[in-house]
């Protein structure tokens, strides 16, 4: 039981295929924007590529450009791994995928409070 192709993967957790189920109430019981791509016209492999480029892409600008380390590049970041862990079955089942899940949920949030770094609890959160 290795990884199969996330197409695959995909069509065995979509529920009940007769069902009205929408992407958005797919998207609730699995969090992937591979949901997606079939209302994008776009392959599910090239989702998974997309989200995987522009996470980089998006952690690249906040490192060079101070600006970029607000709220919504992190968020961006978070839902962009998240639908890659989503997906990735055997690959991302680990500890430390779960730890890079929570830390990128806190930053998130500690990148909506501001930035002042001893007064926010998600600071705190951060250091332990």
């Amino acid at each position: 039981d290795g990884l199969e192709p996330v197409s695959v993967y995909l069509e065995r957790h979509q529920g009940n295929p007769d069902a009205a189920d929408g992407n958005w109430a797919r998207y609730l019981r699995m969090p992937t924007l591979t949901w997606f791509a079939s209302e994008l016209g776009l392959r599910v492999d090239f989702v998974n590529d997309l989200c995987a480029v522009l996470g980089a892409a998006i952690a690249v600008s906040a490192i060079a450009w101070p600006r970029n380390r607000g709220f919504f590049p992190f968020l961006g970041l978070y839902l962009l791994y998240l639908s890659l862990y989503a997906t990735g079955q055997t690959f991302y089942s680990f500890q430390w995928d779960i730890l890079l899940l929570e830390v990128g949920f806190l930053s998130t949030l500690r990148a909506l409070a501001g930035s002042s770094p001893g007064r926010v609890p998600t600071t705190w959160l951060l250091r332990l």
